[in-house]
């Protein structure tokens, strides 16, 4: 009985040793392997770097580290990120949580010179530039965002090219800035559209023909767009946008009635993955942690720094409320 086992074993083995080899072939649809979201998310960042992409990229591998941070691809996004030099190289649940964004927004001054005036006060806050710490727990990100809405094209661009000389973080304003800024692409420069110029920005990104010498279909990443309502949300993202500057928060002279907290929070409990809000309007040093635990990434200031005596004082105050909150 033993001999005839082993008779059979042998034959088996010889069988299998003798049978030719077989060759691949594609696999059923139903038995396909189907990317992971890790897997798919760390190759939309490949091809956003492939097409110099960089702001898309890493918000891409943000998202991947953060939602799925025990994928083996979130320990490759992570690498891409430290070897990028992101502060959001780690996870949600491993790294302190990064402080809130501030923009400075310059008030309506009555000309050119007023302008000039006002940045030179300016110059006492180190943290506007574009060489200081990046964003962590405690140093938010601070930048300028240059407005002013009533000077004529010519003027805002003369002032325009005069802030890109003192290397602050710079958000430039309305279409009138776009070839300036199509045509600097830098990382410490932003820009924002008005909600009536949302659609015509649309538009413009749709034509063949260059800006000063830069790609109209480049990236919309770095743009940001004001959002008041979810109406005017839904035509930002139709843009492809993803950065929203919610107003009026609080009380304005001469603005549309406030939203409140509670209207900020029904804006960014429809937040889509890569999307920042920042809160708008009435802002300073003591109310603006309530918009931040409703979800805001940052706050844009502009009575409270521009009417403070020392308005050098005034930043450092709100900033250090952001650091307290975000501790």
């Amino acid at each position: 009985m033993i001999r005839r086992t082993q008779l059979l074993s042998a034959l088996a083995s010889l069988s299998l040793s003798l049978a030719p080899y077989q060759c691949a072939r594609t696999p059923k649809p139903e038995f396909e392997r189907e990317e992971t979201p890790g897997e798919a998310l760390y190759g939309l960042s490949e091809e956003f770097r492939d097409a110099g992409e960089v702001h898309a990229r890493e918000r891409t591998l943000h998202f991947l580290v953060d939602r799925y941070p025990s994928s083996r691809f979130a320990k490759r996004a992570q690498t891409d990120l430290v070897d990028a030099g992101s502060p959001y190289a780690m996870s949600r649940s491993t790294r302190a949580p990064v402080a809130p964004s501030l923009s400075i927004v310059t008030p309506a001054l009555a000309d050119v010179g007023a302008y000039r005036k006002w940045f030179d006060r300016l110059q006492e806050v180190p943290e506007l530039s574009a060489s200081s710490p990046e964003a962590n727990a405690y140093v938010p990100t601070v930048e300028l965002f240059f407005r002013a809405p009533e000077l004529l094209p010519e003027a805002y661009i003369e002032l325009a090219e005069e802030l890109l000389q003192r290397e602050w973080r710079l958000r430039l304003h309305g279409l009138r800035a776009l070839p300036l800024f199509w045509s600097r692409r830098r990382r410490d420069i932003f820009m924002h559209l008005p909600a009536r110029q949302v659609r015509r920005f649309a538009l413009l990104c749709s034509q063949p023909w260059n800006f000063q010498g830069s790609d109209p279909n480049l990236s919309r990443t770095g743009i940001s767009a004001a959002v008041h309502n979810v109406a005017e949300l839904q035509a930002a993202r139709h843009s492809n946008l993803s950065t929203f500057f919610v107003s009026p928060l609080f009380f304005v002279a001469e603005k549309a009635p406030p939203i409140g907290v509670q209207g900020l929070k029904e804006l960014t409990d429809l937040r889509r993955p890569g999307e920042s809000f920042i809160a708008l309007g009435g802002l300073n040093a003591s109310n603006a942690a309530a918009c931040t635990r409703v979800g805001a990434e940052g706050i844009a200031v502009s009575s409270a720094i521009a009417q403070a005596l020392d308005p050098a004082k005034e930043v450092r105050s709100i900033l250090a409320a952001l650091r307290a909150e975000h501790k």
